[in-house]
């Protein structure tokens, strides 16, 4: 019986590895357009930890809230102070109506469905518990330090 090279395992396990990496998150690109106004309208994220959601049914499209990407946008404040966005849509179930919703400690966003749990605090998005195995799809935030954040793509 001939046994596999060494060379030949790790090659497999490293194009595995790099695929599983490189592999598209399910989740498709829309666009993702506010401003956030922390003095007034969303003073809720002026604390740390903190998050809040903006869906088209929930917020009129105005100047401050133009695009909500795929399910909506989850914005929360970090326990690092830093803000991070994410598309509200659960990359397991990749459905618009299906959204992830955060947990009362700020730690955590739960997908009410398949019930996966996502790390939200830290700005990563990783699945911790649960079926998914991509992370909520994340938006890029500006906060000017006045009062002011931007969410977009």
């Amino acid at each position: 019986m001939k046994r596999p090279h060494i060379a030949s395992i790790v090659a497999t396990l490293l194009v595995g590895l790099v695929t599983a990496c490189t592999e598209p998150n399910p989740i498709d690109n829309y666009p993702v357009a506010l401003r956030l106004d922390l003095t007034f309208n969303d003073k809720a994220l002026r604390t740390v930890p903190s998050a809040a959601t903006y869906t088209h049914y929930s917020h009129p499209i105005s100047s401050a809230y133009q695009a909500f990407g795929f399910g909506g946008v989850l914005v929360v404040h970090g326990v690092d102070a830093k803000f991070y966005a994410f598309d509200l849509s659960c990359p397991y179930e990749n459905r618009s109506s299906v959204r992830v919703e955060p947990d009362s400690d700020i730690i955590y966003a739960v997908c009410p469905q398949c019930g996966t749990k996502y790390l939200i605090n830290d700005g990563s998005g990783v699945p911790v518990e649960g079926v998914g195995r991509h992370g909520l799809k994340p938006y890029k935030t500006e906060s000017d330090g006045r009062g002011t954040v931007i969410v977009y793509n």
